[in-house]
């Protein structure tokens, strides 16, 4: 999988991202996620487990960010939730019962307290919940963006993602056993 971004000459500044998949020696090129679509708004593709899809957040009606998932060949597209608002980095559980993310600040769905949410949405259900939140070091603090970026295990029982707390980055683990 490869985003792709250039700027034609008649598009002043517009980054025109895409999204590309291919074989590992190059052959089999696919435009999964055009310019086009990816135009009003979109970020963060991520392999499905399923090895088959790929989730990113975009904006289908051309308004709001959702969680949509598309096959590597560009076909099967779908919104997975019309309820819950598409944010941050998501991952999907191995069973596509979950989805993990957090937010970027100023999201709508970010927190006011400059702490950052990680979401847990039940597919399923179509429900969500804050798991828990981190200070990520805020915005405009002079330091290096930190995005939570969180990832699930392998036996998709935990979630790790970045933090800082205490004005330290740190790397942390929730256990979702008790919870999924």
């Amino acid at each position: 999988m490869q985003v792709l971004r250039c700027i034609f000459p008649d598009r002043k500044g517009k980054w025109n991202p895409q999204l590309f998949t291919f074989k590992t020696d190059g052959s089999d090129i696919r435009q999964v996620i055009t310019r086009e679509q990816w135009a009003p708004g979109g970020h963060h593709p991520n392999w499905h487990p399923d090895g088959e899809h790929i989730v990113a957040n975009l904006k289908p009606d051309k308004k709001t960010l959702r969680f949509c998932m598309v096959c590597y060949d560009g076909s099967d597209f779908t919104v997975l939730s019309e309820k819950r608002l598409g944010s941050g980095h998501p991952s999907v559980s191995g069973n596509g019962k979950y989805l993990v993310t957090d937010a970027y600040p100023g999201e709508p769905v970010s927190l006011l307290n400059e702490e950052i949410p990680i979401r847990l949405v039940d597919l399923i259900a179509d429900e969500e919940e804050n798991i828990c939140t981190i200070y990520t070091l805020g915005k405009g603090k002079g330091t290096l963006r930190l995005d939570p970026h969180p990832a699930w295990s392998r036996d998709y029982q935990k979630v790790c993602f970045n933090g800082a707390p205490e004005g330290s980055r740190q790397v942390f683990i929730a256990n979702l056993s008790g919870v999924i």
